[in-house]
Protein backbone atom coordinates (compact mmCIF):
# COMPACT_ATOMS: atom_id res chain seq x y z
CA UNK A 1 0.00 0.00 0.00
CA UNK A 2 1.50 3.72 -1.06
CA UNK A 3 1.66 5.60 1.86
CA UNK A 4 -0.73 9.24 1.32
CA UNK A 5 1.15 12.14 1.22
CA UNK A 6 -0.14 15.54 2.55
CA UNK A 7 1.10 18.85 2.75
CA UNK A 8 2.43 17.67 6.33
CA UNK A 9 4.64 15.31 5.19
CA UNK A 10 8.05 14.98 4.70
CA UNK A 11 9.01 13.68 1.27
CA UNK A 12 12.99 14.16 0.06
CA UNK A 13 13.89 16.28 -2.45
CA UNK A 14 16.43 13.70 -3.76
CA UNK A 15 14.64 10.45 -3.87
CA UNK A 16 11.06 11.08 -3.38
CA UNK A 17 11.30 8.76 -0.25
CA UNK A 18 8.64 9.65 2.86
CA UNK A 19 10.41 10.66 6.03
CA UNK A 20 9.49 10.99 9.69
CA UNK A 21 9.02 14.82 10.90
CA UNK A 22 11.61 14.10 13.10
CA UNK A 23 14.60 12.98 10.44
CA UNK A 24 18.53 13.65 10.30
CA UNK A 25 17.93 13.43 6.47
CA UNK A 26 17.35 10.97 4.04
CA UNK A 27 18.94 7.49 4.83
CA UNK A 28 17.76 5.98 1.22
CA UNK A 29 19.84 8.65 -0.72
CA UNK A 30 21.53 10.58 1.68
CA UNK A 31 20.27 14.10 0.99
CA UNK A 32 20.47 16.15 4.14
CA UNK A 33 19.05 19.99 4.78
CA UNK A 34 22.22 21.27 6.72
CA UNK A 35 20.49 24.44 7.46
CA UNK A 36 17.11 23.60 8.78
CA UNK A 37 19.14 20.21 10.47
CA UNK A 38 16.43 17.86 8.53
CA UNK A 39 14.75 17.50 5.83
CA UNK A 40 11.59 20.12 6.27
CA UNK A 41 7.97 18.89 5.40
CA UNK A 42 5.83 20.21 2.29
CA UNK A 43 4.03 22.72 4.09
CA UNK A 44 7.18 23.86 5.69
CA UNK A 45 8.94 24.63 2.70
CA UNK A 46 6.07 25.86 1.08
CA UNK A 47 6.01 28.96 3.97
CA UNK A 48 9.78 30.00 2.91
CA UNK A 49 10.12 33.11 1.37
CA UNK A 50 10.67 32.56 -2.61
CA UNK A 51 14.18 33.97 -2.90
CA UNK A 52 15.47 31.98 0.18
CA UNK A 53 18.67 31.23 -0.78
CA UNK A 54 19.84 28.95 1.65
CA UNK A 55 17.10 26.48 0.74
CA UNK A 56 17.21 25.83 -2.61
CA UNK A 57 16.76 22.39 -2.31
CA UNK A 58 19.18 21.55 -4.97
CA UNK A 59 18.65 24.31 -7.44
CA UNK A 60 15.16 23.90 -6.81
CA UNK A 61 13.32 27.33 -5.52
CA UNK A 62 10.55 26.84 -2.67
CA UNK A 63 8.47 29.01 -5.15
CA UNK A 64 8.50 25.79 -7.64
CA UNK A 65 6.87 23.56 -4.90
CA UNK A 66 4.43 26.16 -3.71
CA UNK A 67 3.72 26.36 -7.38
CA UNK A 68 3.04 22.51 -7.96
CA UNK A 69 0.84 22.09 -5.05
CA UNK A 70 -1.34 25.33 -5.93
CA UNK A 71 -1.87 23.90 -9.93
CA UNK A 72 -2.61 20.34 -8.43
CA UNK A 73 -5.23 22.03 -6.13
CA UNK A 74 -6.46 23.80 -9.19
CA UNK A 75 -6.84 20.39 -10.31
CA UNK A 76 -8.64 18.57 -7.94
CA UNK A 77 -11.99 19.63 -6.65
CA UNK A 78 -12.29 20.95 -3.34
CA UNK A 79 -14.42 19.50 -0.30
CA UNK A 80 -15.57 22.68 0.69
CA UNK A 81 -18.95 22.67 -0.96
CA UNK A 82 -19.56 19.21 0.48
CA UNK A 83 -18.88 19.94 4.44
CA UNK A 84 -21.06 23.22 4.45
CA UNK A 85 -23.73 21.44 3.14
CA UNK A 86 -23.18 18.69 5.92
CA UNK A 87 -23.21 21.75 8.11
CA UNK A 88 -26.18 22.80 7.71
CA UNK A 89 -27.86 19.64 7.71
CA UNK A 90 -27.10 19.49 11.30
CA UNK A 91 -27.68 23.22 11.55
CA UNK A 92 -31.13 22.74 10.29
CA UNK A 93 -32.19 19.69 12.01
CA UNK A 94 -33.07 20.49 15.30
CA UNK A 95 -35.15 23.89 14.21
CA UNK A 96 -38.64 23.05 15.40
CA UNK A 97 -39.76 25.26 12.78
CA UNK A 98 -38.94 23.10 10.08
CA UNK A 99 -41.38 19.76 9.17
CA UNK A 100 -39.47 16.46 9.00
CA UNK A 101 -40.60 16.66 5.39
CA UNK A 102 -39.24 20.19 4.46
CA UNK A 103 -36.00 19.28 6.34
CA UNK A 104 -35.74 15.85 4.03
CA UNK A 105 -36.84 18.00 0.96
CA UNK A 106 -34.04 20.82 2.01
CA UNK A 107 -31.32 17.82 3.14
CA UNK A 108 -31.59 16.59 -0.41
CA UNK A 109 -31.41 19.41 -2.75
CA UNK A 110 -28.53 20.43 -0.69
CA UNK A 111 -26.51 17.39 -1.16
CA UNK A 112 -27.35 17.20 -4.72
CA UNK A 113 -26.08 20.59 -5.20
CA UNK A 114 -22.99 20.28 -3.02
CA UNK A 115 -22.55 16.65 -5.44
CA UNK A 116 -22.87 18.32 -8.76
CA UNK A 117 -20.46 21.25 -7.37
CA UNK A 118 -18.10 19.01 -6.38
CA UNK A 119 -18.11 16.79 -9.60
CA UNK A 120 -17.63 19.44 -11.62
CA UNK A 121 -14.75 20.63 -9.76
CA UNK A 122 -16.47 24.25 -9.14
CA UNK A 123 -14.66 26.08 -6.16
CA UNK A 124 -16.73 27.44 -3.71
Amino acid sequence: MTEMITLQSVVCPGCAQVLPIDNQGCPKCGYEDNTAGRILALDEIMKLPADDQAHTLNDVSPAFIVAIVNAARAEKPTTATLVEALEKLVLHYSNPEITHVDYRVHACKSAEQALAAYKSGVQP
